[in-house]
């Protein structure tokens, strides 16, 4: 049954989201079709439209910002009409459990938000080759500097030297954005107990949990800064690299990872509990 609320809520999410792509994906190519206009120009001293290509890259750039966020909110605004409003009335009464609706939500979620990032990214990558807009230019180079840096890295001390840190590089980025998508729902099981204002208690909740949980984990960061400098006092990143060895920041990376599990898994529960036993549709 868990297949069939993925496949069921994916669809609805893709349907809204498809729209938002497109347009994104259009502006791009708008954008860099009006840049190789541009660069003709400016191969004859034609400025006329450097102003203009400035102004794309400013909105492409916002853009690409604002779909990862707009995703964000989307998924926990669906979360949120889904559940506990009047369409709660028929989600609540599928033979399905509260287990099963909330880790397919969460998991749908984190699938919107991934593809969401690899649009933003694209369209970002796409118009930086296009584009003779400086700014794009230099985000360009970096990208291949630090494509460079990663391949002189590996030849010279082998793949496996850098692909487990990577790997837990990556895990623990994936297991943050999950993270998130767990705060936000949890956020709206809070805020659906109160009779009022639900969307406001729950972004009441949301600010007020943050707010513990930046000052917990502030405080954590502190203490294994603290440690990571005492340890590797005398060395530096050349250094550890030249000695094969990422040791400390893989011990970071996963202490990152297992905190951030717990918490998603703690999210999780909670949801599901507060839902199963305080649900208020009223």
């Amino acid at each position: 049954m868990l297949g069939k609320i993925i496949k069921y809520d994916f669809k609805n999410h893709f349907k809204m989201f498809i729209t938002i792509y497109l347009c994104v994906i259009a502006a791009t190519l708008f954008a860099c079709g009006l840049s190789g206009i541009n660069r003709l120009l400016l191969d004859k001293d034609i400025q006329v439209l450097n102003i203009t290509i400035g102004l794309l890259t400013g909105i492409i750039i916002v853009a690409a910002i604002a779909l990862n966020v707009l995703t964000f909110l989307i998924v926990i605004y669906n979360f949120y009409k889904s559940m506990v409003t009047n369409e709660g009335y028929l989600t609540n009464t599928l033979p399905v459990t509260k287990t099963e609706l909330v880790i397919g939500k969460n998991i749908v979620g984190f699938i919107m938000c991934i593809i969401s990032i690899l649009v933003s990214f694209g369209c970002l990558l796409l118009y930086s080759v296009c584009s003779t807009s400086p700014i794009m230019k230099s985000f360009f180079e970096s990208l291949k500097n630090a494509f460079k840096s990663f391949n002189m890295i590996i030849d010279e001390n082998g793949f496996s030297f850098i692909a487990f840190p990577l790997i837990l590089f990556i895990a623990t980025a994936f297991i943050q954005l999950y993270g998130n998508i767990t705060y936000g729902y949890l956020c709206v099981s809070l805020g659906q107990i109160m009779n009022k204002n639900k969307l406001l208690w729950t972004i009441i909740f949301a600010v007020g949990i943050n707010f513990i949980l930046q000052t917990v984990s502030s405080f954590l960061v502190a203490i294994l800064s603290t440690l990571f400098i005492n340890i590797n006092r005398d060395l530096d990143l050349a250094v550890m690299v030249q000695n094969n060895s990422l040791m400390p920041f893989n011990i970071m990376f996963i202490i990152s990872f297992v905190l951030d599990l717990i918490l998603a898994m703690v999210f999780s529960i909670a949801t599901i509990k507060i839902l199963d036993k305080k649900l208020n549709l009223e």
